[in-house]
C-alpha cells in the first residue's frame, strides 16, 4: 500500500498491512508563487463551525482596535448558512476590513497567496490540512492553531503555532507579529510533496513491486 498520510500510514500500520509513505502531492503551481506580500490576512475554508473563523474574526477585529492594518480575506463556501450569517454580522462590527470572497478558483487563490501577509486559520480539528500545505507551498507565512500537522510543518520561518484555546486577545497579539518581514522558508517544510518528486517516488514503488514479480 502507498500511504499518502500519516493517518492512512498508522491505519495501515495497526491492520499489519505493508506500506510506504509517500507525501500527498500539491499543484505545481504553487510552488513557482512569487511572494509579493502585503497586509492582508487570507484563510481559506468552508465556513462552518469546526473551522471556527468566528473565533478568527473577533481576533482580527481586536487587532483592527489595536491599530493593525490590512483585511481579513475569507475564502470558502458557506456550508453552515447559520454558522456563515454569526460571521457576517461579526464582521458588519468593522464595516471594510473583513471579506466574504466566497469559493474562489486556483488563479485567484495563487494571487492571493503571493499578496498575503499570511495565511491564518483558528480551526479546531484537522488531520493533514490541505489548506495549510497549499499556503506553506507557496512560501506563504502561516498562523495556525496545533492541529492536524501543524506543529510538525510550521516552524519559526515558517510562521506560528499556537496552543488550542489561544485566547483572542492571544491571537491578535499572533496577528500583529506574523509575516513581519521575516523571510518565509515556509515552502521546505513540503518540499516533498512536490508533484514531480511524487511521481518518481511512486515510480520506484511500481518498479520494486513488478521487479518482485
Amino acid at each position: 500500500m502507498i500511504a499518502i498520510s500519516d493517518e492512512v500510514a498508522d491505519l495501515a500500520e495497526g491492520l499489519g498491512v505493508e506500506y510506504t509513505r509517500i507525501a500527498n502531492p500539491l499543484r505545481k503551481a504553487l510552488f513557482s508563487v512569487e511572494r509579493a506580500p502585503g497586509s492582508d490576512f487570507l484563510t481559506v475554508g468552508d465556513l462552518m463551525r469546526r473551522k471556527n473563523q468566528r473565533f478568527l474574526i473577533d481576533a482580527f477585529l481586536e487587532y483592527a482596535r489595536r491599530g493593525g492594518p490590512g483585511r481579513l480575506l475569507v475564502a470558502g463556501s458557506d456550508s453552515d448558512p447559520r454558522y456563515a450569517a454569526e460571521c457576517r454580522d461579526a464582521a458588519a462590527a468593522l464595516p471594510g476590513r473583513i471579506e466574504f470572497l466566497g469559493r474562489v478558483d486556483e488563479a485567484t487563490l495563487l494571487t492571493m497567496l503571493a499578496r498575503a501577509r499570511a495565511w491564518v486559520t483558528t480551526s479546531l480539528r484537522e488531520t493533514s490540512s490541505i489548506a495549510l500545505a497549499e499556503a506553506l507551498a507557496s512560501n506563504c507565512p502561516v498562523l495556525s492553531f496545533d492541529v492536524g500537522t501543524a506543529r510538525a510543518q510550521v516552524d519559526d520561518r515558517a510562521g506560528i503555532v499556537l496552543p488550542v484555546g489561544s485566547s483572542v486577545q492571544d491571537v491578535a497579539t499572533a496577528l500583529a507579529r506574523i509575516g513581519d518581514g521575516t523571510r518565509s522558508t515556509a515552502r521546505s517544510a513540503v518540499a516533498a510533496q512536490h508533484p514531480d518528486l511524487v511521481a518518481k517516488a511512486t515510480l520506484a514503488v511500481y518498479r520494486t513491486v513488478l521487479r518482485g514479480h
